[in-house]
């Protein structure tokens, strides 16, 4: 059900990274649509930016896609510099929680936390606010 989220509004952009918390579900999701990056050289200007983050940003300008999904600090300071509209990890589960898809985020937020996932203590007090979860 949480797929109806990104059917309906996003492109997903999965750039980078071959491993990691998510990238399995993510390959195996048929629903999901990989997108080249037509020209990687727009992805160059952001040099200072991980290559997946940096080519995000670049595909989510290339597509003029409405939202962007990024959670790193500087990458977001790029999107935003650009005018990007983006949320992160975080946003994507209230997303959910709020259209029914999933019943709680806590134990998703745990569940990143345990797998790696840094997340700022403030940012998951304010998930767990906006959630009604605290």
């Amino acid at each position: 059900m949480v797929k109806s989220i990104f059917l309906q509004q996003f492109k997903v952009v999965l750039a980078g990274g071959a491993s990691g918390i998510g990238i399995t579900e993510f390959k195996k999701a048929n629903w999901l649509q990989v997108t080249p990056l037509h020209d990687p050289s727009r992805a160059d200007l952001l040099s200072d930016l991980d290559r997946g983050e940096a080519e995000a940003i670049a595909l989510t300008q290339e597509l003029r896609a409405n939202l962007v999904i990024i959670d790193e600090r500087l990458a977001r300071k790029h999107a935003r510099r650009l005018g990007l509209k983006l949320t992160g990890t975080l946003g994507v589960l209230l997303e959910a929680k709020n259209r029914g898809y999933i019943g709680a985020i806590k134990p998703l937020i745990e569940q990143l936390v345990q797998g790696g996932i840094r997340l700022g203590e403030e940012v998951i007090a304010e998930a767990l606010k906006l959630a009604k979860e605290n």
